[in-house]
């Protein structure tokens, strides 16, 4: 027996071909069997495609007795499974949905943090009985408040600038002037005059009646109120206090002859110094 004339093993794939062509050729080999035909793979059609003979809705076996075309929109996906959308878009989740932008807080506006109290227009006087009145927010910052029989002025600035003047024409401290080249609290003649539009520069003021007649309060829209003139050893000052840019008037009590400067310490106000502009010499 010749070397090649043994049988081929086939267990040993990578030895055939060792085995001349002659002999391969009539050696039987097992054949393998062939594979099956994989199912066409479902594409997408851009062109024209062949309609399909018609198959009435009652042969077509859906699973979960789905009707093909029934509760479809234009635009609508076909849902198959859980979770598995082909066509259309997905379900927003809750989680996913777009929440609106927190507002950072906000304080309150002044007026709301102040206590309650009564305005122009429900007080004719300032007394013991009725010491307060409180301006609303177009009554503090329009016009120009006007104080009638006012002897002697103070005024203090948000800046701690302090000043006084009479009526007189006597000064002390620093005058504060604004943007308009006006005092923001001063004299006009013989009445004393607040500039509301400037209102927060001005942190306090005092007006001091010390004649016959009593203080009047005058403002831009017509509301006007008094306080009593001395009597029996005791003057009423007229307290301005600024607080969030609304005016908040009260008549306070103190013995007739004090000083102006007494009247001052009482209030804690400190006169600062003027310092006057000079011009260069050139």
């Amino acid at each position: 027996m010749g070397p090649n004339a043994s049988r081929p093993r086939t267990d040993l794939p990578y030895l055939r071909r060792r085995i001349k062509p002659g002999a391969a050729a009539a050696a039987p080999v097992a054949s393998e069997p062939a594979p099956l035909a994989a199912p066409a793979p479902a594409s997408l059609s851009l062109g024209r495609t062949t309609a399909a003979p018609a198959v009435p809705p009652s042969a077509v076996h859906t699973p979960g007795g789905l009707t093909p075309g029934a509760g479809l929109t234009p635009g609508a996906g076909l849902t198959l499974g859980a979770g598995l959308t082909l066509g259309g878009r997905p379900p927003a989740s809750p989680s996913s949905a777009p929440t609106p932008a927190s507002k950072p807080p906000t304080s309150p506006p002044a007026g709301r943090r102040l206590f309650p109290a009564p305005g122009i227009e429900d007080v004719r006087q300032l007394d013991e009985q009725t010491p307060l009145v409180r301006l609303n927010a177009r009554q503090s910052a329009i016009g120009t408040l006007l104080v009638t029989g006012a002897g002697a002025i103070a005024w203090e600035t948000t800046d701690m600038t302090t000043g006084a003047a009479t009526v007189r024409g006597d000064a002390a401290g620093t005058p504060v002037r604004t943007s308009g080249n006006r005092p923001l609290v001063g004299y006009q003649e013989h009445d004393a005059l607040v500039s509301l539009r400037h209102v927060r520069t001005l942190r306090r003021a005092l007006f001091m009646g010390r004649g016959p007649a009593p203080l009047g309060v005058r403002i831009f829209d017509g509301g006007t109120l008094t306080v009593p003139a001395p009597a029996d050893g005791r003057m009423f000052v007229l307290s301005l206090l600024q607080i969030g840019g609304l005016l908040e008037l009260r008549a306070e009590p103190l013995p007739e002859r004090m000083a102006d400067q007494d009247i001052w310490a009482e209030f804690g106000f400190t006169m600062t110094h003027h310092v006057a502009a000079q011009r260069e010499r050139g």
